[in-house]
């Protein structure tokens, strides 16, 4: 069986955050589609940085942390333990990726976050559901517009 594909297009860029699209195809399918959340890019640093864009496998391992089985970035050049998690608001990440089912400004302050991250999260398993053992390829790609000073 061929692997799936991951797409994460970053859209948009600023000082805390990059927001955009997740999406999954097989065999030129399209397979699911919503919104995401991730950190700004700042030179791939730990903890305060997205993945630097580029091609990636995915697997589907344990996270002690979160406690459930979730999907990890393998291979980002210094960096480990990157997942795809439920997450909210940009200070919920330490350089993973978040799946949302709109954008809003939940907490007013000013920074547009991911609403219903965990039921995107739980449609992102669902539509990964047949690759758990086979894994997946991810391609990350750089915001195409910038707001950052």
């Amino acid at each position: 069986m061929s692997k799936p594909i991951v797409y994460i297009h970053r859209q948009v860029e600023d000082d805390k955050q990059a927001l955009g699209f997740i999406t999954v195809e097989h065999e030129c399918i399209p397979k699911y589609a919503d919104v995401c959340l991730e950190l700004s890019y700042i030179n791939n640093e730990k903890k305060i940085s997205s993945v630097t864009p580029g091609m990636y496998n995915l697997v589907y391992t344990w996270s002690p942390r979160f406690e459930r089985k979730l999907w990890l970035v393998e291979n980002v050049d210094g960096r480990s333990g990157i997942r795809i998690h439920a997450a909210n608001y940009h200070h919920q990440l330490n350089g993973c990726i978040a799946p949302g089912t709109h954008t809003a400004d939940i907490d007013g302050d000013g920074y547009l976050d991911v609403t219903s991250s965990l039921a995107a999260l739980n449609r992102f398993h669902k539509a990964m559901e047949p690759f758990e053992k086979t894994g997946a390829i991810i391609f990350i790609k750089e915001a195409k517009y910038s707001v950052k000073p």
